[in-house]
């Protein structure tokens, strides 16, 4: 388990790249590790990517397309 000065750190590190804390990042604080790896893959995979930004705009949309949207009740 992650002490809070890390997690304060994580906060903080999140929060600079989006100008906030997205409920995703926060959506499980009993797991902070499965959170931060999260993190790492949405830094690799999109925030660092070299990829322009306005084609991985367009990915994510065409990609969204496919995903299955679950509405709880």
């Amino acid at each position: 388990m992650q002490s809070p000065s890390n997690n304060s750190s994580f906060e903080r590190e999140v929060a600079s790249r989006f100008g906030l804390i997205p409920n995703f990042f926060v959506s499980a604080p009993d797991a902070p590790e499965i959170i931060e790896k999260l993190w790492d893959f949405a830094k690799s995979g999109y925030l660092d990517n070299p990829i322009p930004a306005l084609f991985k705009e367009r990915l994510f949309v065409y990609l969204s397309r496919f995903c299955e949207v679950v509405i709880a009740s």
